[in-house]
């Protein structure tokens, strides 16, 4: 067992990366992962082996309703410029701060007569820095400016283009695409920064007989965009016209009986780290879906969690975690030559 310390010096549980099988769904994807070589992490050389140490860097927040303190840390995400933001669900408002963590401002995401902010339930940045949130209540997405200005909403509860039968998640492109997460509609939609309906595509492996899934996105830096299907316990890997071609499940070995996705994201490298709220740990794998290394623990101090995880990652390659139900934000950086 490896150990990863903290900027102080204690030790957090870290689990030694393993070699373990890989998942296929259908033939589409049988096909496309037989032209990959699975590897683990140390072997070198290749652009999915990627570090999988980390440090302990800092938190912030508590329960409360002042500057950065949270009633419902629920989602967060990371700017181009490192600043971080965060939805803090009950107190119906957008918190952002600097990468680690000074309070620079905030903005409410409610506004008069429309009811938004009881259900907001993700936000994500635009390259140019724009600020998407969600409500699942409405169906709706708003657009805002960096730094709170209100610019633009739409969608309503439906079935055409454009529309949703349950709004729960999205994610923005390096071209400015906005992808959405339709979890009664069985499919992710995309949009242009503006609202324009582009395309759409069916979730892999449903049929009529679902009515509802709970999905969780992220575009990576390539276009790619990566779906965290809660339900199936995978990840889904479509391309951004809607091509499957990668699958894999986010259960691997020493998973505990409980292990529960909650969310993803895809870093700078192409690293995918996934959130469990089982097992409170934070998981980590290459892009073509090889697992390099997990670490968390469950409770209040340095790298453990107590659930409802949110994971975001900086142009630096920051891991920020936001934990609803401690209503705080950890973040952990790559180990650099001087931690060593």
């Amino acid at each position: 067992m490896r150990l990863l310390k903290n900027g102080r010096g204690r030790a957090l549980r870290r689990i030694k990366p393993r070699k373990i099988g890989t998942y296929f769904f259908g033939r589409l994807v049988f096909t496309a992962f037989l032209t990959i070589t699975p590897t683990t992490a140390g072997t070198g050389g290749r652009a999915d082996c990627v570090p999988v140490d980390y440090v302990y860097g800092g938190e912030w927040g508590k329960r409360g309703t002042g500057p950065g303190e949270f009633d419902g840390a629920i989602d967060v995400a990371v700017a181009a410029d490192g600043r971080v933001y965060v939805l803090d669900k009950f107190n119906r408002r957008v918190q952002y701060f600097t990468a680690t963590g000074s309070f620079i401002g905030v903005w409410s995401t409610r506004r008069p007569g429309d009811g938004f902010g009881d259900m907001s339930t993700a936000l994500a940045l635009a390259p140019a820095g724009a600020v998407y949130v969600v409500s699942v209540a409405q169906n709706r997405i708003f657009k805002f400016s960096r730094v709170g200005s209100y610019l633009a909403a739409w969608g309503k509860v439906g079935t055409a283009d454009g529309e949703f039968g349950r709004a729960y998640d999205l994610a923005v492109a390096p071209d400015g695409t906005v992808y959405a997460a339709d979890g009664d509609n069985l499919r992710i939609q995309s949009f242009d920064a503006d609202g324009n309906f582009l395309r759409k595509w069916p979730i892999a492996g449903y049929g009529d007989e679902v009515v509802y899934i709970a999905v969780r996105l992220d575009v990576a830096p390539n276009g790619d965009v990566f779906v965290l299907d809660r339900e199936k316990d995978r990840v889904l890997r479509y391309d951004a016209k809607g091509n499957l071609y990668g699958a894999r499940l986010t259960r691997v070995t020493g998973d505990g009986p409980h292990a529960s996705p909650e969310d993803i994201a895809v870093g700078p490298d192409g690293s995918v780290f996934v959130t469990d709220g089982g097992d409170y740990v934070i998981k980590r794998f290459t892009e073509s879906g090889s697992f390099l290394g997990k670490w968390g623990d469950t409770g209040p101090g340095p790298g453990e969690f107590a659930g409802g995880m949110s994971v975001a990652v900086g142009p630096d390659g920051t891991v920020y975690v936001a934990d609803a139900l401690q209503n705080r934000v950890q973040y952990f950086r790559p180990v650099a030559p001087e931690d060593k």
